[in-house]
């Protein structure tokens, strides 16, 4: 479930296409370190071009814990850190 929440957050598509993100207008995921936000800040979606722009998190256990947080309230919310 986790996956399918992260995906249609991130690219606003539901599934994969047969042939992956590939053959897609965007094309593959593509990340983006946002070095400038603020402490705390959530990691964001950009749907029209498939790109997670992330805060510059101290370790991998604050990066899991506020994704986890943007995945739930998009669950609650479509809408949520999502462009």
């Amino acid at each position: 479930m986790l996956r399918f929440t992260f995906l249609n957050w991130l690219t606003a598509r539901p599934v994969l296409p047969p042939n992956g993100l590939q053959d897609t207008e965007a094309g593959r995921i593509k990340l983006r370190l946002d070095a400038s936000a603020e402490l705390g800040a959530y990691p964001k979606a950009s749907t029209c071009e498939h790109e997670l722009t992330l805060p510059d998190y101290r370790d991998a256990g604050a990066l899991r814990s506020k994704l986890l947080e943007a995945l739930a309230q998009h669950e609650k919310d479509p809408k949520f850190h999502a462009e």
